[in-house]
């Protein structure tokens, strides 16, 4: 994939039609996050503590610091993005995708052990992680995330990440086809969620 991509490029070129950038989009993760970057002319290095299997940075040019807690997914150095080893403002751009749910002990629970045990837990490391995340950042923080219902309550993490940082600067929704069904439901009395959040925090203000 070509660097430094503008996402008023990516998307007419993407979705097959002229005009400006929409706020509810289907794209490739990669894509909204390079589109992104581009958007606010993001500043490297990237701290990115959740790397994971490195789906965001595909391609990309782009100096990446990956974090991860699993030494076998850890690009650079491994942490715990609640308790970030860095000093405040270190990195001018942090991007943070934590899991979205606790651990259910379903089938998806090794991708969510790090999120504890119920939705108390999970909520305590999101906004750990998020104010972790702000202190290390000098500029720029993107937040992946998403509302739902767990446990028979909502559990609105794009609110608890603007509690944590205030208003943010821009909020964009991606779609997708496909959603994770737990075995473990056998009703649902909600929406079922097939997209994601991501939200742009700025230390300069939200005046462009």
């Amino acid at each position: 994939m070509p660097s430094n991509l503008d996402l008023l490029d990516i998307l007419p070129q993407s979705l097959g039609v002229q005009g400006p950038l929409m706020s509810v989009v289907k794209l490739p993760s990669e894509l909204v996050i390079e589109g992104l970057l581009s958007l606010v002319q993001a500043q490297e290095p990237i701290l990115d503590p959740t790397y994971g299997n490195g789906t965001f940075w595909k391609g990309t040019k782009r100096k990446v610091v990956g974090g991860d807690c699993d030494p076998t997914r850890a690009k650079d150095i491994v942490l715990d993005f609640t308790a970030l080893p860095f000093t405040d403002g270190q990195f001018p751009t942090v991007v943070f995708d934590p899991p979205f749910h606790p651990d259910v002990n379903s089938r998806e629970s090794v991708r969510f052990k790090h999120m504890g045990s119920d939705e108390k837990q999970m909520q305590a490391q999101f906004r750990a992680g998020v104010a972790e995340c702000w202190r290390v950042c000098s500029h720029i923080l993107i937040v992946k995330c998403q509302g739902f219902i767990h446990n028979h309550r909502p559990q609105w993490m794009p609110l608890w990440a603007i509690d944590v940082c205030g208003e943010p600067f821009e909020w964009l929704v991606v779609m997708r086809d496909q959603k994770v069904i737990s075995g473990r439901w056998t009703s649902c009395n909600s929406l079922r969620r097939n997209h994601a959040d991501y939200l742009v925090f700025n230390r300069g203000g939200n005046h462009r």
